[in-house]
C-alpha cells in the first residue's frame, strides 16, 4: 500500500505531465497551422500570376498532393452554357484498376449542384479487402459562380483532419479567384482581337474604292476571323 503523501505526489506529477503533454500538443498544431498559412500565402501569390486553366489546374495539383497526400485526385472543369462537368486532370498513384470514375463524376456533379463538399466511405475494391477507400468532392466556386469541382480518393478511413480540410476550402477558394481572372483575361484578349479584326477590316475598306476590292478584302478578312469554306456577301440593290 501507499501512503497518502506517496499517491498525493503521484497525482502532481501526473497533472502536471498532462499540462506538459497538452502544451506540446498545442505547439505541434500551432506550428503546423503556421506551416499550412504559410503554403496557402506562396499559394495564392503563385496563382497571382497564373492566367490560363492548364497552369491554375497543375499548382493545384500539386499542392493537393504536398499538403493532403490523396491516392487519387481528379479535377473536373464545369461548363456553364452547357451545364455539364468535363474532367480536366486526373493524377493517382493507386493501381487504376482500384478506382471507379463513375463514382467521382457523381459526387463531383454533386457538390456542383448543391455547392457543399461530400464524403463518401467505399466498399473495399477487389483484391484489397482490408482497404476502405474514401472519396472527398469538394466544388470550386466564388460568388455563386460555380468553376469545378475537385475530387480526392484515399485507401483508408477518416482521411483528413478538421485542419486539413479547412486548408483545402482555402486552397479552393483561391483556385476559384484565379480562374475567375483567367476567365476576365480571356475574354479581354478575345475582344481585343475582335476590336482589332474591325479596325482591319475598316482600314482595308475605307481605303479602296473600287467595290470588288472592297468585297475581296471584306471576304479575306472574314475567312481568317472564322474558319470557313465559303463566304458569301449579298449586296441590296436599292434601286
Amino acid at each position: 500500500y501507499y501512503s497518502q503523501a506517496a499517491i498525493t505526489l503521484l497525482e502532481t506529477i501526473a497533472s502536471q505531465a498532462a499540462v506538459t503533454i497538452r502544451n506540446a500538443q498545442l505547439h505541434e498544431e500551432t506550428v503546423n497551422r503556421l506551416s499550412l498559412l504559410a503554403s496557402l500565402q506562396q499559394t495564392s501569390l503563385r496563382l497571382s500570376g497564373r492566367l490560363d486553366l492548364p497552369a491554375i489546374n497543375d499548382l493545384l495539383i500539386g499542392e493537393v498532393t504536398r499538403l493532403l497526400q490523396p491516392d487519387e485526385i481528379r479535377i473536373y472543369t464545369y461548363e456553364t452554357r452547357a451545364a455539364r462537368l468535363i474532367p480536366a486532370v486526373t493524377r493517382a498513384s493507386a493501381p487504376p484498376a482500384v478506382y471507379s470514375d463513375g463514382a467521382s463524376e457523381s459526387a463531383a456533379a454533386r457538390v456542383v449542384a448543391t455547392g457543399h463538399p461530400l464524403s463518401i466511405m467505399t466498399p473495399a475494391p477487389l483484391g484489397h479487402p482490408d482497404q476502405p477507400l474514401t472519396l472527398l468532392a469538394y466544388p470550386i466556386h466564388r460568388s455563386k459562380i460555380t468553376y469545378g469541382a475537385i475530387t480526392l480518393r484515399y485507401v483508408r478511413p477518416n482521411p483528413l483532419s478538421s485542419e486539413q480540410a479547412r486548408t483545402l476550402v482555402l486552397l479552393l477558394s483561391q483556385v476559384a479567384t484565379a480562374l475567375e481572372n483567367a476567365r476576365h483575361s480571356a475574354d479581354v484578349n478575345n475582344r481585343l482581337a475582335e476590336m482589332s479584326a474591325l479596325y482591319q477590316v475598316a482600314h482595308q475598306v475605307t481605303g479602296r474604292l473600287e467595290l470588288s476590292k472592297i468585297l475581296d478584302d471584306v471576304t479575306c478578312t472574314l475567312q481568317a476571323i472564322f474558319p470557313c469554306r465559303a463566304c458569301l456577301i449579298a449586296l441590296c440593290d436599292e434601286a
